[in-house]
């Protein structure tokens, strides 16, 4: 039988010049391995299943990482966010399914005189699939609906009820 935990899942929220103050921003129910760390917010009935992984930037100004209400995130998933990605209520990442918003690592750093890449934002759109394996890139928004077959990379925008296949991913429009 596979353990699940009940958490409450607090944010860090800045007043100004006040101290920080801690605020819960939702419960949910999720593995022990899961790891959420930085700028992250979950909303209600998300489901997480073992190994998912969410890192939101360091600070919370602006952007961070948004997961909307009746989210489903597979096993072994992972979020890296390095400025700002949203996944849309009722989406569903598949087991082993990458999002990042920077092809550098968490947090962004050059390196050797060589700047590291911007972070771009990523959008996953409600009720939008991603297959199991599949990968979403820097600056891509996956539409409403939408559909990314397993394995795919997507390093383009998938339009709302569009399909995403193959590595690069090519977007056939239903």
């Amino acid at each position: 039988m596979r353990a699940v935990r009940r958490a409450r899942v607090w944010l860090k929220v800045a007043l100004g010049n006040l101290r920080p103050v801690w605020k819960q921003v939702a419960v949910l129910e999720a593995n022990p391995s899961t790891t959420v760390t930085g700028a992250v917010q979950i909303e209600r009935s998300v489901h997480m299943d073992e190994h998912v992984t969410l890192i939101g930037p360091a600070g919370a100004s602006g952007g961070g990482l948004v997961v909307g209400e009746g989210v489903r995130l597979g096993r072994f998933v992972s979020v890296l966010c390095a400025a700002s990605i949203r996944i849309g209520p009722g989406a569903d990442l598949g087991d082993h399914a990458t999002v990042i918003d920077s092809w550098a690592p968490v947090p962004a750093s050059g390196r050797r005189g060589v700047p590291a890449p911007s972070p771009a934002p990523v959008v996953i759109g409600a009720g939008a699939r991603l297959g199991p394996g599949a990968v979403v890139g820097p600056g891509v928004t996956i539409g409403d609906g939408a559909v990314v077959a397993p394995g795919a990379v997507v390093v383009g925008d998938v339009p709302a009820g569009g399909w995403a296949v193959g590595n690069p991913a090519s977007v056939d429009h239903q």
